[in-house]
Protein backbone atom coordinates (compact mmCIF):
# COMPACT_ATOMS: atom_id res chain seq x y z
CA UNK A 1 0.00 0.00 0.00
CA UNK A 2 2.74 2.34 1.17
CA UNK A 3 4.52 1.49 -2.32
CA UNK A 4 1.16 2.86 -4.39
CA UNK A 5 0.62 5.87 -2.25
CA UNK A 6 4.36 7.06 -3.56
CA UNK A 7 5.91 6.14 -0.35
CA UNK A 8 10.03 5.66 -0.83
CA UNK A 9 11.30 2.50 -0.42
CA UNK A 10 14.96 1.41 0.44
CA UNK A 11 17.33 -0.81 -1.82
CA UNK A 12 15.26 -3.79 -0.23
CA UNK A 13 12.06 -2.55 -0.94
CA UNK A 14 11.09 -1.46 2.70
CA UNK A 15 9.43 1.70 4.01
CA UNK A 16 12.27 4.64 4.38
CA UNK A 17 11.96 6.27 7.56
CA UNK A 18 13.74 9.16 9.79
CA UNK A 19 14.24 8.67 12.95
CA UNK A 20 10.27 9.79 13.68
CA UNK A 21 9.67 6.98 11.84
CA UNK A 22 8.34 9.35 9.36
CA UNK A 23 8.05 8.18 5.39
CA UNK A 24 8.47 10.30 2.71
CA UNK A 25 4.77 10.60 2.85
CA UNK A 26 2.92 13.39 5.51
CA UNK A 27 0.69 11.61 8.12
CA UNK A 28 2.21 7.74 7.19
CA UNK A 29 4.35 6.51 9.95
CA UNK A 30 5.99 3.00 9.69
CA UNK A 31 7.73 0.58 12.15
CA UNK A 32 8.66 -3.33 12.47
CA UNK A 33 8.89 -5.25 9.25
CA UNK A 34 7.96 -2.91 6.76
CA UNK A 35 11.03 -0.78 7.62
CA UNK A 36 13.81 -3.77 7.48
CA UNK A 37 12.84 -5.06 11.28
CA UNK A 38 15.31 -5.24 13.72
CA UNK A 39 15.82 -7.31 17.05
CA UNK A 40 12.44 -7.37 18.99
CA UNK A 41 13.39 -4.39 21.89
CA UNK A 42 14.69 -2.42 18.98
CA UNK A 43 11.43 -2.80 16.97
CA UNK A 44 9.31 -2.63 20.24
CA UNK A 45 11.13 0.93 20.41
CA UNK A 46 10.21 2.05 16.50
CA UNK A 47 6.98 1.23 16.84
CA UNK A 48 6.71 3.43 20.24
CA UNK A 49 8.20 6.30 18.47
CA UNK A 50 6.03 5.49 15.57
CA UNK A 51 3.06 6.23 17.96
CA UNK A 52 4.43 8.83 19.58
CA UNK A 53 5.04 10.71 16.44
CA UNK A 54 1.68 9.59 14.85
CA UNK A 55 -0.09 11.31 17.96
CA UNK A 56 2.19 14.50 17.64
CA UNK A 57 1.62 14.78 13.87
CA UNK A 58 -2.21 14.69 14.23
CA UNK A 59 -2.09 16.85 17.15
CA UNK A 60 -0.77 19.97 15.48
CA UNK A 61 -2.98 19.08 12.57
CA UNK A 62 -5.66 20.07 14.97
CA UNK A 63 -4.18 22.80 15.98
CA UNK A 64 -4.12 24.18 12.12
Amino acid sequence: MARQMGAALTEKGNIKVNEKMESTIPGLFAAGDCTGGLCRWQGSLRWCQAGLSANQYVRNRQKK
